[in-house]
């Protein structure tokens, strides 16, 4: 059992390694142990929209992860090249995007994993 691949905080991985360096393989540890160290795992979702209107200069958009700490991807559709842009989160769920120029209709592909 790799504790890196758990998806639990740096300081239960580091107990969890001292268990297996003393020699208490995962067939040792207990239902019990290994439920509440699978419990901390957290699963990304990820949600993708094409966005721009040709006219507005600022974007809101709803997500729906229900969390702020969110990683983004933004690219042109017909040249696939990324855009760099100010996002700002709005709350658990909405991100807003503001651009100095208008988008043209349905141009930008974006991606939000959270």
């Amino acid at each position: 059992m790799n504790p890196n691949l758990l998806g639990v905080d740096h300081a239960t991985a580091t107990a969890l390694k001292r268990l297996l360096n003393r020699g208490i393989g995962e067939e040792n540890l207990s239902k019990d142990v290994v439920g509440k160290l699978n419990a901390g795992k957290t699963a990304l979702k990820k949600y993708s929209a094409t966005i721009g209107d040709g006219s507005a200069t600022s974007i809101t958009v709803v997500h729906n992860l229900g969390t702020e700490d969110i990683i983004y991807s933004l690219r042109e559709i017909s040249s696939k090249a990324f855009v760099d842009t100010d996002v700002s989160v709005v709350d658990l769920n909405t991100i807003k995007l503001s651009f100095a120029i208008a988008p043209a209709a349905n141009s930008l592909r974006l991606v939000v994993i959270g």
